[in-house]
């Protein structure tokens, strides 16, 4: 049962955290509750034991694995690459940003450790990016590689008058955005089939993106 819980949630991280695995989206959430449109049959315990795992498989290729917040079967995964995460965190208009939601930015482990925190009370037990009226951190969107004017537009309209949807509600470069969801669907397709062919993590580290941060 354990070999079979591991590569279900192994399966289900490549197919939503595909662009940061890639090494172009610096992070990725999945709630690991549901898997193929049907409830995830495994404790929040056995659902963590697979993230712990998960995350040793990755360390070599820079890549993190932390759960955020769940109810007893529907824990929400971040998926992410330390490195990434630390630039992001030396640009100001992002810190500022995400200090306004009570997010740490002294450095990435300290800015997980805040995240975990914050998620603990929010009201949306939903879908991972919440709703738009939720006290959700919705500054997160720019640790997911989200521009920073979308985010700040999804705050600032509370989720409505986007001028494009997609991975992301789009509010200010479409042709941009766009772009990135090409992108981000081809290292999906990419990492499936990488996925299909080897069945485990572990050879995929070799087609991944280099880091020296883990």
């Amino acid at each position: 049962m354990a070999r079979e819980l591991q590569y279900a949630f192994e399966r289900k991280l490549v197919h939503h955290c595909a662009p940061t695995l890639a090494g172009t989206k610096p992070s990725s959430l999945f709630r690991c509750g549901v898997l193929q449109g049907k409830a995830f049959p495994y404790s929040a315990e056995q659902q963590r034991e697979a993230i712990n795992i998960a995350h040793e498989k990755l360390r070599s290729a820079g890549v993190s694995v932390s759960g955020l917040q769940g109810r007893s079967d529907n824990v929400l995964v971040l998926v992410y690459r330390p490195a990434h995460i630390e630039g992001l965190l030396r640009r100001e208009k992002h810190c500022r940003l995400l200090a306004r939601a009570g997010i740490d930015t002294s450095s990435c482990k300290s800015c997980v450790a805040s995240l975990q925190r914050r998620m603990e009370s929010f009201c949306c037990q939903g879908a991972p990016e919440g709703c738009a009226t939720c006290d959700f951190p919705h500054e997160i969107g720019v640790l997911l590689g989200y521009p920073l004017e979308d985010v700040e537009g999804f705050i600032e309209n509370r989720g409505k008058n986007h001028l494009f949807c997609g991975m992301w509600k789009v509010y200010s470069d479409v042709e941009r955005a766009q772009s990135l969801f090409a992108c981000f669907k081809q290292n999906t397709k990419e990492f499936d089939g990488l996925f299909a062919q080897c069945r485990c993590l572990e050879r995929l580290v070799n087609h991944m993106a280099p880091s020296t941060n883990s």
